[in-house]
């Protein structure tokens, strides 16, 4: 869910994220899509959920990537604990863990 107002950003992507063996343990397409999921962030380090949702703004420059796969990398960057998948009203959304750890030096939006 890209801000309202104007565009993302910017975001930082720690050093640490080389290292993540979390990350590390998901394939290359999960962590090429976590790069982008912290691009497309609201202010909070949520977006909308769904697979050719999440493909539309993330890679949709990458003919090969289906939202198949997409939804499967999700998947896996969900079971390695690299975001939270939910449901709130009628919506659904991926929550990026430990946001503000990585992200602290933006304003929080009350």
């Amino acid at each position: 869910m890209p801000k309202l107002w104007s565009t993302p950003g910017p975001r930082s992507i720690h050093p640490t994220i080389c290292t993540s063996k979390s990350l590390g343990g998901c394939s290359l397409l999960a962590q090429l899509l976590f790069d982008r999921l912290i691009a497309q962030a609201d202010d909070q380090g949520r977006l909308e959920d769904g697979a050719d949702y999440i493909r539309g703004i993330c890679i949709p420059l990458m003919g090969k990537v289906t939202s198949r796969s997409v939804e499967l990398a999700l998947t896996e960057l969900h079971d390695a604990g690299m975001i939270l998948r939910y449901h709130a009203g009628d919506r659904d959304l991926v929550q990026l863990n430990n946001w503000w750890t990585f992200q602290g030096s933006m304003r929080w939006r009350y």
